[in-house]
């Protein structure tokens, strides 16, 4: 114990708010790069959507509805389950409903 307080009471204060004001710049960094990738996702999923949107209107289908949210159940080990999909889009062509869920990963590479 008296090795550390030793230690400690011939180091520079200085070092000491350097130390701390790196780690809280590399803390700092990290927030606003997650928050970079979360906002490039969400830009490029849109963008996905749109793509989608006009490649589906140009091959004949009918866009009935976006974003809409079903609940859905099915029986597991006796038991009624109950869940949510939320397609992107409900499409329509030759009188045949198609649910459309989007991946857009290729635009990110």
């Amino acid at each position: 114990m008296d090795q550390i307080y030793h230690i400690l009471k011939n180091v520079n204060p200085f070092y000491f708010i350097l130390f701390f004001l790196f780690f809280l710049l590399g803390w700092l960094m990290r927030k606003i790069y997650k928050l970079f990738m979360f906002l490039r996702v969400i830009l490029f999923g849109k963008l996905g959507e749109k793509e989608a949107r006009n490649l589906l209107i140009k091959n004949g289908y009918e866009i009935l509805e976006e974003q809409l949210t079903l609940k859905g159940k099915l029986l597991e080990n006796k038991k009624m389950r109950f869940f949510f999909i939320r397609p992107d889009f409900l499409v329509k062509k030759n009188n045949i409903n198609i649910l459309l869920k989007l991946k857009p990963e290729n635009l990110l590479q």
